[in-house]
């Protein structure tokens, strides 16, 4: 088939009735590669047969693997599926794909044409997911999330999701009442974390209201589903959206979990394709389950932090501070049991009391 005929009945396809039933198109003449639209409109691409691999990491995480039943009594089918997002060039960038393995033989021998076709298709699709270094920060903002929502007494559920502006470019990733706080999240095996700027480890200066700025420091790593205190980002989710639920009225609630969700699909899209939760909950590269190895609230405040800050560069007048960029490798105790406070619910108790209404 021609990419124009391919373009052509991509252009023609009209989204599926609903999440659990596709139409597929299969291209060719015998049916190795499929086209769909999903209920919000993305192109899938089937590639029916063995199980393929790719030697690129950010395509094999967008490969999924998986087992579709077909109506009218048919027999099932064992395929990959590449799930490619809404924005219109990916209409013409599904045709070329689709094109190129037929053109390298995807009817008679789909894993070698695969392999042909494999680098052409990984950078077609370059950004199609999120960096692995957005995810672990979404992780860990949201685990905080969760947290404040369980804990809160004297705020109620609109604030503290209102207070989380982690999603997009801020000053702080949280902001409640005159408390500022920075989530910094590794996989490593310390408190070890990039600093983008003199700002994320000091109080913000007048006119901001921030009298108290936290950092804190989470540790996670990724462990087996059978791992009994596991997370995963969808089920961390859903938790959120059921904590607000029960918290608020219906009608409230409905519109605080929408913009939640836009929220969170806006969280790290400038590094490619944010997670979208309702679309996106069983792709690998966001199922994988992680635990925690650690969370500790730094109060930065405190001098026995020993940091870079702007007095430290104020001698250096041909410097501008916001540019400058260091890591920082926090102690787990800096003095005594008082800081850092340690355990995820002490931390969201720590912020929410400081900042409570007097």
């Amino acid at each position: 088939m021609s990419y124009e005929i391919v373009l052509a009945t991509l252009l023609a396809m009209q989204p599926s009735p609903s999440n659990e039933a596709r139409e597929v198109a299969w291209l060719g003449a015998n049916s190795a590669v499929g086209v769909s639209r999903t209920l919000d409109g993305r192109i899938e691409i089937f590639l029916a047969g063995a199980r393929l691999h790719s030697i690129y990491p950010k395509l094999a995480n967008s490969l999924v693997r998986g087992t579709w039943h077909r109506s009218g009594g048919q027999s099932a089918i064992k395929a990959t599926r590449l799930l490619l997002p809404t924005a219109g060039h990916f209409t013409q960038v599904a045709a070329f794909i689709c094109t190129e393995l037929l053109r390298n033989g995807a009817d008679d021998d789909l894993p070698t044409a695969f392999g042909k076709s494999e680098a052409l298709i990984n950078h077609s699709v370059e950004g199609l997911t999120m960096n692995a270094e957005a995810l672990v920060g979404l992780k860990g903002e949201l685990l905080l999330l969760q947290a404040l929502l369980q804990t809160a007494a004297s705020h109620d559920a609109t604030q503290v999701i209102a207070s989380w502006h982690g999603w997009r470019r801020s000053t702080r990733d949280f902001a409640l009442g005159a408390t500022g706080v920075e989530v910094k999240t590794t996989t490593g095996p310390t408190s070890t974390h990039e600093i983008q700027g003199i700002h994320q480890v000091e109080v913000s200066a007048p006119p901001s209201v921030e009298e108290r700025l936290l950092l804190v420091s989470v540790g996670i790593e990724s462990t087996t589903p059978d791992n009994i205190s596991a997370f995963t980002l969808p089920r961390i989710v859903d938790t959120i959206l059921d904590r607000v639920r029960h918290a608020l009225p219906p009608a409230v609630s409905d519109k605080v979990c929408t913009e939640l969700l836009v929220h969170v699909g806006d969280y790290g899209s400038e590094h490619g394709i944010g997670y979208d939760h309702t679309t996106m909950r069983e792709d690998p590269a966001f199922s994988q389950p992680f635990a925690l190895q650690w969370v500790r609230g730094y109060d930065m405040d405190d001098p026995a932090v020993r940091v870079l800050r702007s007095s430290t560069l104020s001698p250096f007048v041909h410097v501008e501070p916001a540019s400058v960029r260091f890591s920082v490798q926090l102690p787990a105790q800096v003095a005594g049991d008082t800081n850092p406070v340690t355990g995820l619910a002490a931390v969201a108790s720590a912020v929410l009391n400081h900042s409570a209404p007097k």
